[in-house]
Parts: C-alpha cells; structure tokens; sequence
C-alpha cells in the first residue's frame, strides 16, 4: 500500500496505485490485521507507558472503491494522494469503529470482493 498522510490521530494509506495490483482489498485486510497483532503487542509490553489498565486502541475503516489518485493541488505545492467518494467512505467507516465496539471495519463492497474470507456482520 502507499502510506498516504497523518491526518490529526489517523493515517491514510490506499492500494491499487500507483500500480494495479489484482488481489489490493485483500492486502488492505491483510494490513489492518497486521496492525491488530502489532498494537495488542506493543499495549502488552506497555511500549506506550500507560500501564497495564490502560490500553491504546485503534479503528481501522476498510473501504473498496474508485479513486482519483494522482498529484493533486496547485502549481506551487502539490501532493500524490487519493480523494473522492471510496476515500470519505472508508473514512465514515473508520468513525462507526467505536460506535459498534469493533477495531476493523470493512464495507459491503470490499467483503464483496473477498469470496471466501470470513468476515462477522457489524450491524
């Protein structure tokens, strides 16, 4: 994937650019739960420093869908990035993950594309 931007506490990143690659919604999920192992790893080892009553805890909002990707912005200042409907999609998503107490979130249209993953329904 390209690690896109920090946006305030969350991080932005898309497959599927700046090269097709077939099997993106799968390394997406792929990541999220790597992300999962790697955050439950550095809250045991207490890497944060908050305490073993105190976790940090992260949402991760999955979305597939078309994008403009590519350098956007103006003559003097421009950055590669992704923007349209498929990036605020996965970013509402992301918002819902404390609302419905899960830390990873994908949409209809990323399960869709994944047969035979094994995925629990949010709602």
């Amino acid at each position: 994937g390209t690690l896109d931007k920090f946006i305030g506490d969350s991080i932005m990143a898309f497959w599927n650019a700046p090269i097709d690659v077939a099997d993106h919604p799968a390394k997406a999920v792929r990541a999220a739960l790597a992300m999962r192992e790697t955050i439950a790893r550095l809250n045991e080892s207490d890497a944060f420093g908050f305490g073993a009553e105190q976790a940090v805890r992260i949402g991760i909002g999955i979305h597939t869908g078309v994008a403009c990707v590519g350098n956007m912005g103006a003559e003097s200042r421009f950055n590669y990035s992704a923007v349209g409907d498929a990036v605020n999609t996965a970013a509402r998503i992301e918002t819902v993950c404390k609302t419905v107490s899960f830390d990873i979130l994908a949409s209809d249209d990323t399960v869709r594309s994944l047969p035979g993953w094994a995925f629990l329904d949010a709602g």
